[in-house]
């Protein structure tokens, strides 16, 4: 008996990794995610997301169809999460005026010291004041984004990239959906009494959704918790909303409030030691300062 306890979870473990390798395999393979079925896209989107520590909940990836395949590409949110997850500090911005380009190399440093660099280059024929900052600044974004992805090995493109790309196209997922049932019932008389038997579903026209990611909000306790943990890393109250704009970047989306984290986002960010937190939060303000001086810079 207790052998068989042990032995199901285990095999139920190596059925789960066989799958997730053979699909893993599969658009290694083809490079194509539109040859996987939904249920297995899900699988594959979240596999790639635990890869690298992402919370699939902020939905880091988008969907492209490119060059008639169908690929993952990176979101805002999925850069800004990885930079902090993984200690990620941009260490310098080096941008050049070449002709009618603007090209913005970023070099980058984890927290294991591994250093590595990639570039940005955004057009500026014509531009000025404003709209040639605006340029200015997205060039910078994409190189940030491009060393972000390099460094942590996803070899995919980033929204920013894919814009101005022709013939890429956006592709949204389909709701998954199932039938809704409809119980009908055979009734029997026997003697004085009714008996139902012979339940039979069947399908009707309306379909139901499948219910949407899990959004509860923040618990009560969570909330002290996240609260302590940002007076240990030496957040005062006059710097609360500098930490709400990082742990907005953390979780990929704008928060007005930590009140808005959901559970799911908390403990994402609760999952850190004091320390992981503080290095984060050291990096992420390193990686704003470098970013404004840059384009004071260039702009100047």
């Amino acid at each position: 008996m207790s052998n068989e306890l042990t032995t199901q979870p285990a095999s139920a473990q190596l059925a789960a990794s066989n799958l997730a390798a053979e699909l893993v395999e599969k658009v290694l393979v083809d490079g194509d995610l539109s040859k996987l079925a939904p249920a297995e896209r899900l699988q594959y989107y979240k596999a790639v997301c635990e890869s690298v520590g992402l919370n699939p909940l902020t939905k880091p990836f988008e969907y492209i169809h490119l060059n008639g395949k169908l690929r993952l590409y990176a979101l805002k949110g999925a850069t800004d999460q990885l930079r902090n997850v993984h200690g990620i500090s941009i260490e310098r911005l080096d941008t050049l005026l070449q002709d009618d380009l603007v090209v913005v190399t970023a070099t980058a440093k984890d927290r294991s010291g591994r250093i590595d660099s990639d570039t940005g280059a955004v057009p500026l024929a014509n531009l000025k004041g404003e709209a040639k900052a605006n340029a200015i600044m997205k060039a910078i974004t994409k190189a940030k984004r491009r060393v972000t992805l390099s460094m942590v090995g996803l070899g995919m493109l980033d929204e920013s990239e894919v814009e101005s790309i022709p013939g890429a196209k956006a592709y949204q997922e389909p709701p998954q959906s199932t039938p809704a049932k409809r119980l009908s019932a055979e009734v029997i008389s026997e003697g004085d009494g009714l008996q139902f038997e012979d339940l039979e579903s069947d399908p009707i026209d309306a379909e139901v959704t499948q219910p949407s990611l899990d959004v509860r909000p923040i618990t009560a306790a969570q909330l002290r918790r996240l609260h302590t943990v940002a007076t240990n890393i030496g957040v005062t109250n006059g710097q609360r909303d500098h930490f709400r704009a990082f742990i907005s970047d953390m979780v990929g989306r704008p928060l007005a409030s930590s009140k808005d984290l959901t559970l799911d986002e908390a403990n994402m960010l609760l999952n850190h030691s004091d320390d992981e937190m503080a290095a984060m939060l050291d990096a992420w303000q390193v990686d704003r300062r470098m970013t404004a001086e840059a384009h004071a810079e260039v702009v100047a």
